[in-house]
């Protein structure tokens, strides 16, 4: 927690929270094997979820390190909501929106969510 002194006035600290930022968390997810082929050299697989802040941006971690890892970003109000699902839960959700773009995803090896 970031405390200011002298405190902010009530009109700076309102305009901080309609920023709409907030939590930021990554979700790192491992695969047995690539499934995303069509755009396995491309940097991002963007807007996989059509809700504001959830899974925007999708870093394809093949391309760099040649590991079949994907990583995501959850930010504001999506952040929030996902922070009340397990790993688990979050991790199929972001799979669920992969498969309508790839159709079945490879074997998950492993995760790491921050929170």
């Amino acid at each position: 927690m970031i405390t200011f002194d002298p405190p902010l006035t009530e009109r700076k600290v309102k305009s901080i929270k309609r920023l709409g930022f907030g939590v930021f968390n990554k979700m790192f997810i491992s695969f047995k094997s690539v499934f995303w082929t069509k755009d396995i050299d491309k940097d991002y697989i963007m807007l996989v979820s059509p809700s504001q802040g959830l899974f925007y941006i999708v870093v394809n971690l093949y391309k760099m390190k040649k590991v079949p890892v994907l990583m995501s970003f959850i930010a504001g109000r999506a952040a929030q909501e996902t922070e009340k699902l397990t790993d688990e839960a979050a991790v199929l959700s972001l799979c669920a929106h992969l498969s309508k773009i790839y159709g079945p995803v490879s074997e998950i090896t492993g995760y790491k969510l921050t929170r």
